[in-house]
């Protein structure tokens, strides 16, 4: 096998939810922090739960003050901690997590689907109104459309 196929199958891959990529923007991140987003997840997915940051920063093309800013801001938003935790053998390390920010992207879905289906009921609700005005063959009095209203909040 040719060496570079060979390093290209030795350096893995990784998995990305699209519902990030597709809303980064939303949850108030940039390209550069996305980026380190994937960095970091590229790092923990492979085992590296706290990958250093002159190696990230490496990745990245710029300088380890940058990479410490990206950072804070991650944290100013929420969207990145560190954790502390024991692993097997009662010795404590820090590990990068991103659980607020998976958090807030549910959140976010959660919010876009109760507004689809707000729009749903708006548009259910108009058309079961014009049913009953084309059976009445007329328009509905404002007590009728009273009556109707309360019917559907019951």
């Amino acid at each position: 096998m040719e060496k570079a196929l060979k390093q290209f199958l030795q350096a893995g891959n990784m998995t990305v939810a699209n519902l990030l990529l597709r809303n980064y923007r939303q949850l108030g991140m940039n390209e550069q922090e996305l980026v380190l987003f994937l960095e970091l997840s590229s790092s923990i997915q492979a085992g590296d739960s706290f990958p250093a940051i002159d190696q990230i920063a490496s990745y990245m093309h710029c300088d380890s003050n940058q990479l410490y800013q990206l950072l804070h801001r991650l944290f100013e938003k929420k969207l990145l901690e560190i954790k502390s935790v024991t692993d097997e053998n009662g010795k404590s390390h820090d590990v990068y997590q991103f659980d607020l920010m998976y958090e807030k992207l549910f959140w976010l879905l959660r919010q876009k689907n109760q507004q689809t289906q707000q729009q749903i009921l708006v548009v259910d609700q108009s058309e079961i109104f014009q049913a009953i005005e084309k059976e009445f063959g007329r328009t509905l009095s404002p007590i009728e459309m009273e009556t109707i209203e309360q019917w559907f909040s019951e």
